[in-house]
């Protein structure tokens, strides 16, 4: 066993001691003497430190699952529901107190939360379709009841959550009008912070409905603070193979190992002088740098523990506002009001061979991060590797390229208008020099080959032709008149007179999460 890691053994009892703990959050809180008593069975609190906690209680299913049919309970001996109706019986599902805070004691649930699922089920109203699938996905006990509760409402047999979830995104039923402030309470179960992100009245761009809890708690995933580092020479744990995500800025070079970071989802760190933030997204394959200051703050993002079409979103800790972290964009709260997104930077996806051959000098995350988690290769990223469809539904999917191909997103700003472009990233590393025109920005790909990365660059007046390999130079890019550039991450350069051509940033992602948020996206490749 390496230092810094830990074993199989070793790992659930560390994600044992830092979970959610339902009975003791609030030592000494007691319920109301009507929903005093528990039933089983009694819940397994959610573990908080797995960057992708669900994938083994929810396996992956196909897209559109076979719903069985069964006989739907009529509701027509029912008098039908106003909202208050609807939203008296929701209420009384999850055990509503008016401090979120409070919302733990309502685990694990009672008779009288029993009595209230299946008064939904018995309602015949639509409107509650929803809010009994988000039940289903906060498994705490009360799964039976749901799942019957669905049943009887809605005549179909579905067999876990993501199904059910895949059926309400293709249904659409209506939702009741409290249906985001009833998900925030239902949330704070897991933590009370949920209440404020999905509060009454929030602004948000995702269909609510399709926000889904991952089990992992607001600030689940820890995220790194300027991490210590060592110098390539120093490093004694990464395999040749292990991917890396490269960031150079004033000249600095570091590498962050997805074996680490994926366990995080955000790194906060300096590089360059610069502030910087690293997103990385395991259920949609993205990786993506920005800067931190955003319309003048600085923004410090942590994992939100919520999905949407199988993107994992960040909370924004000031403002409570969720983004996106393909787009850069706030999709939810005050900094989706004001339009924010993020400013991102070029981001090279590569093995950590290929990064650490080309950055001589480049530094790079120690084992050493203050937290113990099984950084061994492959340990995060196993139930995401375990299907060839995305790991949360993400319903509707661009068909033009296999969901879960990796594609290189190219972002410009030419003429003060944004454009996107992506394609496959496989392809353009084997193609080693490629030209594209984004937004009316001519561009160059680079590569050195199969596990490289590929850097963006605008282009030189002529087209560059063949790349060339140098002691004393290091990596030149030669164009049609034998001008020859030298190559960085940041930039192309001249020999002859220092012209200087910036880079663009760039950032990989599965394809289905790429063409969702960015949907005005080009594609090459397909």
């Amino acid at each position: 066993m390496r230092a810094g890691t830990i074993g199989r053994t070793g790992l659930v009892l560390a994600v044992a001691a830092l979970t959610l703990g339902a009975a003791g959050c609030l030592a000494g809180e007691t319920r109301p003497p009507e929903t005093a008593q528990p039933v089983t069975p009694a819940p397994t609190p959610p573990p908080a430190a797995s960057p992708a906690a669900t994938a083994t209680a929810t396996p992956t299913t196909p897209a559109t699952p076979e719903a069985t049919p069964t006989a739907a309970a009529s509701p027509a001996s029912r008098e039908p529901l106003d909202e208050e109706g609807v939203a008296e019986l929701l209420r009384r599902a999850v055990c509503w107190y008016d401090d979120p805070g409070r919302a733990v004691n309502c685990v694990p649930p009672t008779e009288g939360s029993a009595r209230a699922i299946a008064d939904l089920g018995l309602s015949g109203d639509p409107r509650v379709v929803a809010p009994l699938v988000d039940m289903l996905w906060l498994e705490v006990g009360w799964a039976r009841w749901v799942e019957e509760a669905l049943e009887t409402l809605t005549g179909q047999r579905l067999p876990d959550a993501r199904s059910w979830s895949v059926w309400v995104a293709r249904e659409s039923p209506p939702l009741p009008e409290a249906y985001q402030e009833w998900k925030g309470r239902l949330l704070s179960i897991v933590d009370p912070r949920f209440a404020t992100a999905l509060s009454r009245g929030r602004a948000h761009e995702p269909r609510i409905e399709e926000l889904l809890w991952t089990s992992v708690r607001l600030g689940g995933l820890p995220p790194l603070e300027e991490p210590a580092t060592v110098h390539r020479v120093e490093e004694r744990y990464l395999e040749g193979d292990d991917v890396v995500f490269g960031l150079q800025l004033g000249g600095e070079s570091r590498a962050y190992p997805e074996r680490i970071v994926a366990w995080h989802g955000a790194v906060h760190d300096q590089v360059g002088g610069r502030s910087v933030m690293l997103l990385h997204c395991l259920p949609c394959g993205s990786a993506a740098a920005f800067e931190t200051e955003v319309a003048g703050r600085e923004r410090r993002l942590v994992a939100s523990g919520l999905v949407y079409r199988s993107r994992m979103l960040f909370a924004d800790e000031e403002s409570g506002s969720l983004w996106d972290p393909v787009s850069g964009r706030a999709l939810t709260g005050p900094a989706y009001e004001a339009g924010e997104r993020l400013i991102p930077l070029p981001l090279r996806r590569a093995t950590w061979e290929a990064w650490s051959e080309a950055h001589a000098a480049t530094r790079v995350l120690s084992l050493e991060t203050g937290f113990l988690r099984d950084y061994d290769p492959r340990a995060a990223l196993e139930a995401d590797d375990a299907s060839e469809e995305p790991l949360y539904p993400a319903e509707p999917v661009d068909g033009r390229l296999p969901p879960k191909e990796r594609v290189l997103g190219i972002e410009t700003t030419a003429g003060g208008s944004r454009a996107a472009h992506a394609l496959p990233l496989a392809g353009a590393e084997e193609a080693g020099i490629a030209t594209l025109s984004v937004g009316g920005a001519s561009l160059v790909l680079l590569s050195r080959g199969p596990g490289s990365g590929v850097a963006a660059y605008h282009a030189p007046p002529e087209p560059i032709e063949r790349l060339v390999m140098t002691d004393a130079l290091g990596l030149l890019a030669v164009d049609s008149e034998e001008q020859r550039w030298f190559v960085s991450e940041e930039g192309l350069v001249s020999t002859l007179d220092g012209a200087r051509l910036a880079s663009v940033p760039t950032r990989t992602a599965y394809w289905f999460a790429w063409a969702a948020a960015m949907p005005e996206s080009g594609l090459s490749g397909d």
